[in-house]
C-alpha cells in the first residue's frame, strides 16, 4: 500500500488593476469617488455666433471657423474614444468579478484536497497500527485487509480529485493571463487617452482665450 502525495499547487492568481478612465456616474465603478467625465474642466463653448463674429472681426477670416471646425472632430473623436474604453472597462470588470468567484471556489475545493489528505495520513497511520498488531493477533489480519483496500480506494479518489484540481489551476491561470493581458492594453489605451486629452484641454484653453481676446478687441471702438 502506498500513498501517492501530490502536492496540492496553489500559485498566485493576481489580478492587474484597471487604472483607465471612470466616470462619475458608472454604476459599475468600485469607487464611489471615480473621475468625473474627461470634458469636465473644459471651458464652455463658445458657440458658432462668437465663433462667426470673430471671423467677421478679423476681416472676415476662415482661421477661426476651420479651427473650431477641427477642434469640435477633435473632441467627437476623444469622446468616441473614451466610450470605447468605458464599455471595456465594464466588459472586464464583470471578467474579473467572475475570475474572483472562480478563484474563492478553487480555494475552497484546495482546502477540501488538504483536509482529504489530512484523513488519508490518518488512515494511512492506523494501518499501520493494525500491521503491528496483527503480529500479536491474527484477528486482526481481516480488519487489516478491510482497511487496506478502504485507503487503497480512496487514496484512487484523492489522486483523481488532484488531477482535476491541477487542471482546472492550469486552466483558470490561463484566464487570469488572458484577463491580466487585457488589463495591460486596457491601461495602456487609458494612459494614451489622458495624455491625447491632456493636450486637446490645453489647445482649445488657447483657442477659447485667443477667440474671447479678439471679440474684447474688436468690440472696442476704434480710437481715431
Amino acid at each position: 500500500m502506498i500513498l501517492i502525495k501530490h502536492r496540492l499547487l496553489f500559485a498566485t492568481l493576481a489580478l492587474l488593476s484597471l487604472s483607465f478612465p471612470a466616470t462619475a456616474d458608472d454604476s459599475s465603478s468600485a469607487s464611489p469617488s471615480a473621475p468625473p467625465h474627461w470634458r469636465a474642466d473644459l471651458d464652455p463653448l463658445p458657440g458658432d455666433a462668437s465663433v462667426g463674429a470673430a471671423a467677421q472681426c478679423e476681416g472676415p477670416s476662415e482661421h477661426w471657423t476651420s479651427q473650431y471646425g477641427a477642434l469640435l472632430a477633435e473632441r467627437d473623436k476623444l469622446d468616441a474614444t473614451y466610450g470605447a474604453i468605458r464599455t471595456d472597462r465594464k466588459v472586464l470588470d464583470e471578467k474579473r468579478r467572475e475570475l474572483d468567484g472562480e478563484k474563492r471556489a478553487f480555494a475552497a475545493e484546495k482546502s477540501r484536497l488538504a483536509e482529504g489528505e489530512a484523513a488519508l495520513m490518518r488512515m494511512k497511520s492506523d494501518i499501520e497500527k493494525l500491521q503491528i498488531e496483527r503480529r500479536k493477533n491474527p484477528d486482526a489480519a481481516q480488519r487489516l485487509g478491510y482497511a487496506a483496500e478502504n485507503f487503497n480506494r480512496k487514496v484512487t479518489e484523492h489522486n483523481e480529485a488532484l488531477h482535476d484540481h491541477a487542471t482546472r489551476q492550469g486552466q483558470l491561470r490561463e484566464r487570469l493571463a488572458r484577463f491580466n493581458a487585457s488589463a495591460e492594453a486596457l491601461n495602456e489605451s487609458g494612459a494614451r487617452f489622458g495624455k491625447d486629452a491632456s493636450a486637446f484641454a490645453a489647445e482649445w484653453q488657447a483657442y477659447s482665450s485667443a477667440l474671447y481676446a479678439t471679440l474684447e478687441r474688436c468690440a472696442k471702438p476704434e480710437r481715431h
